[in-house]
């Protein structure tokens, strides 16, 4: 995990900005630890922990005013970057006005994707399987177990890592079913 990289010992003449994706804490509040007793003090040990290795840094860079707040008080300075998608990557410029499939950009490898994906397979997408007409790619590599859970499905498509996306995103709706985690989905 690269924040614990900021434990090391680095010269003091040296300036440290850290870049920070997702902050442990919030992912905790976000995750689905909600009947657990010790929801609150596992979440404020992580806090206590990440703010103390925070505070070795000059700068933090966040992505959201969210993100920003809740780490006001670290005693480093925190910065929102602004996060753009460079001009040759937009690939599509207008909604479509029609839809036929539904699409979810991520890999297995990202926690909150696992999370997030298998919920909504589990909880909105089979139970509904017979009243839902569009299929749902899959675009990013997700491990063989994953897979294999929802096989027996045909609506639900796995395509592994894509070269070009702009033959999903037509006519299709991305799904974005996030259940823990923080920073910016993009």
């Amino acid at each position: 995990d690269s924040i614990t990289l900021l434990n090391i010992s680095i010269p003091q003449d040296v300036k440290i900005v850290f870049i920070h994706h997702e902050l442990r804490f919030k992912r905790i509040s976000n995750s689905d630890l909600k009947s657990d007793p010790h929801k609150n003090y596992i979440r404020n040990t992580i806090k206590t922990i990440e703010y103390s290795i925070l505070e070795k840094a000059n700068a933090v860079v966040v992505f959201n005013e969210d993100d920003k707040k809740l780490l006001s008080d670290i005693g480093s300075e925190v910065i929102i970057s602004p996060f753009g998608i460079p001009g040759k990557m937009i690939c599509k410029l207008e909604a479509s006005s029609s839809f036929n499939k539904f699409i979810f950009i991520g890999g297995s490898g990202h926690f909150p994707n696992r999370e997030g994906l298998g919920w909504f397979f589990d909880k909105i997408y089979i139970p509904l399987y017979k009243k839902i007409e569009y299929p749902i790619y899959v675009i990013g590599n997700w491990d063989r177990d994953f897979r294999t859970k929802y096989k027996k499905y045909e609506k639900i498509i796995f395509t592994g890592f894509v070269p070009d996306i702009k033959y999903y995103y037509d006519d299709s709706i991305l799904l974005c079913p996030i259940l823990s985690g923080s920073g910016i989905r993009t």
